[in-house]
């Protein structure tokens, strides 16, 4: 293993051949409608899977039987005894993190695609390493992680499929999100009031349900009640929608909700639809062509230019410069207000320390910007990022009146 950024990449065993014994291509059919060059469609799928559990464990080992080219894990949880329940893990799992136990399979059963584990939350992975992958497989119980991965993924046009079951009922949920636009709908536009009361007190569910029937809320850290074979059927629905989507097999099943419920044995397929009271913003990046030298050399102007095509846009432009807030102005306990005019990482304590009292200075509230509009920026617009606190800027988003625009850096 070696790390990659916030990932760990897993290795084969010295020695080992990194070419599969048999290519994936020699068992997939060739499917009534579909393109001839499927197997290679399949090999180029880049893939993040968020949770490792009992869903996103399945989703895991079908996409490296694919052997598809990229497979990232996130989860920051490690296997219990009970897991073996829901889980097609062995029991020597037991107390392994599921991130790198699930990752470790996925390398041993396609040597060639390069697997990447992140034993943490997903909202520790950088937006550039997001803008990696171009599928996202979502196996969560938390709505706080849906609502993050939806939100992350939106503006950079990433699909989303959502895979959840319901065990009391013995029913389970599919959901395509395309994240294709301004219109597409995304996971925040389906919460009810009382899934966004339950948000803001942090409850985890095991399943969404219908809207006719919720299931009951339960507080994090107890289990999701389910069978094996229906967390297993879900997910294999799941990655049937995204075949479908991939080969283009059928009509379309992006923005749809695919139902099953073993009591009835019936499925029924249903279309998402966009909120226009949704709290989460619907905008989806364009992103540019990388700048030829690091962002951190770059000056926001200069970013403001190649974004707008060279047609200076003075009102409605504003930055928003990878995890940092800009600080204008600082605040201190003695009363001095020092300008302070750069880009501070928003996990940083403090901006300084106060000439007069030599106290802790803290951004203040009502100078600090993220995004930062160009008006508050004045004379550091012209500026290299390096010289106003942000030289090792991942990325930049600069936001005009009608789109925002990605770079990120070379």
């Amino acid at each position: 293993m070696r790390t990659q950024g916030p990932f760990i990449e897993i290795m084969p065993p010295r020695g080992a051949s990194w070419e599969p014994a048999v290519e994936a291509g020699a068992r997939l059919p060739a499917f009534f409608g579909g393109p001839a060059d499927g197997a290679e469609r399949l090999r180029t799928v880049k893939a993040l899977v968020v949770g490792g559990g009992s869903i996103g464990y399945e989703f895991i080992q079908q996409l490296a039987r694919w052997q598809v080219g990229l497979i990232g894990i996130v989860d920051p949880k490690k296997l219990k005894a009970e897991s073996l329940i829901t889980h097609s893990a062995a029991p020597d799992s037991v107390g392994e993190a599921k991130a790198l136990y699930a990752g470790q399979l996925a390398k041993r059963l396609s040597p060639r695609t390069r697997v990447f584990a992140l034993e943490g939350v997903f909202a520790s992975l950088p937006l550039p390493c997001l803008a990696e992958f171009d599928v996202v497989f979502l196996a969560t119980d938390n709505l706080l992680a849906e609502v993050q991965v939806s939100r992350a993924c939106f503006p950079l046009g990433l699909p989303v499929i959502q895979g959840s079951v319901h065990g009391e009922t013995l029913s389970g949920h599919v959901r395509f999100y395309g994240h294709g636009g301004a219109t597409a709908p995304c996971v925040a536009c389906g919460f009810t009031r009382e899934e966004w009361a339950h948000l803001n007190r942090n409850t985890v569910f095991s399943c969404e349900g219908d809207h006719s029937a919720k299931p009951e809320a339960r507080i994090d850290g107890q289990p999701t009640m389910s069978v094996h074979a229906l967390c297993s059927l879900i997910a294999q629905l799941a990655l049937l929608q995204f075949v479908k989507d991939r080969l283009a097999l059928g009509g379309s099943v992006r923005e749809s909700t695919l139902e099953y419920c073993a009591y009835t044995q019936q499925i029924v397929n249903t279309k998402l639809v966009r909120q226009g009271e949704c709290l989460c913003p619907h905008i989806v990046f364009r992103r540019a062509l990388p700048p030829r030298r690091p962002l951190a050399k770059c000056a926001l102007r200069e970013l403001h230019q190649a974004a707008a095509g060279g047609v200076e846009k003075d009102g409605g432009v504003s930055f928003e410069v990878d995890d940092c807030d800009y600080v204008e102005q600082a605040i201190c306990s003695c009363g001095e207000q020092p300008p302070v005019q750069r880009f501070v990482n928003r996990d940083a304590g403090h901006v300084g320390h106060c000439l007069s009292c030599q106290r802790v200075l803290a951004p203040h509230p009502f100078h600090s910007f993220r995004p930062a509009p160009a008006s508050a920026l004045g004379q550091s617009l012209d500026r290299p990022l390096c010289e106003l606190g942000a030289e090792g800027a991942r990325w930049v988003v600069v936001r005009l009146d009608d789109e925002a625009v990605l770079f990120l850096d070379p």
